[in-house]
């Protein structure tokens, strides 16, 4: 009923989403091994180096990549919001506020935290939040929990694992300032949003 003490992942309170999309400035690169294959003088002769093509005499018969050293990669890989098919994930990262409303699985969540949830999303919008939804599930489900439960926001979708690895509880709470994570609840904490 309550979101862990610590938060190891990407999507931890004080993050900003879209600086854990770069790489880092600095960070390693991914480092390969080239070995280009000529023909010269009937045998084959093999060049290795670093990906310039060399210059050497001959027929040029192939080259083979060899991955020697991973390169750092983002800690958020595929974050990725759509609304009707459209990639609004810089929209959303650039809203000054935002209340979200995250449920990976609109099938399974517990609907006992939306009355609560609603009383939120009310204080939010009289403060000058966007509120949005976000979850895996298609927009029929989402229609018949909204008309249920009175919630006047719209949802946006993304993949299920990607919002599982930002809130696990279902449904969960965060609010985001210029795409920097404020605020993160289990909705069995809702009261415990700040505004």
């Amino acid at each position: 009923m309550h979101l862990p003490l610590i938060d190891f992942r990407a999507y931890k309170v004080g993050n900003n989403i879209k600086e854990q999309m770069q790489v880092p400035e600095g960070a390693p690169k991914a480092e390969y091994e080239y070995r280009w294959k000529f023909k010269q003088d009937g045998e084959e002769v093999v060049i290795k180096n670093q990906g310039t093509y060399p210059q050497v005499e001959g027929e040029f018969v192939g080259v083979e990549t060899k991955l020697i050293k991973e390169g750092a990669k983002p800690a958020i890989p595929d974050f990725l919001l759509e609304k009707n098919g459209e990639n609004v994930t810089d929209e959303v990262l650039n809203a000054e506020k935002l209340l979200l409303i995250v449920a990976y699985n609109l099938y399974n969540t517990e609907i006992e935290g939306y009355p609560a949830i609603q009383l939120l999303v009310e204080e939010a919008r009289e403060k000058g939040y966007r509120v949005i939804g976000l979850t895996s599930s298609g927009p029929e489900i989402q229609e018949q929990i909204k008309d249920k439960h009175n919630l006047n926001f719209e949802f946006y979708q993304a993949d299920e694992t990607l919002i599982k690895t930002i809130v696990r509880s279902n449904p969960g709470i965060l609010t985001l300032e210029n795409g920097t994570i404020t605020q993160k609840v289990h909705w069995f904490d809702s009261e415990k949003i700040r505004l």
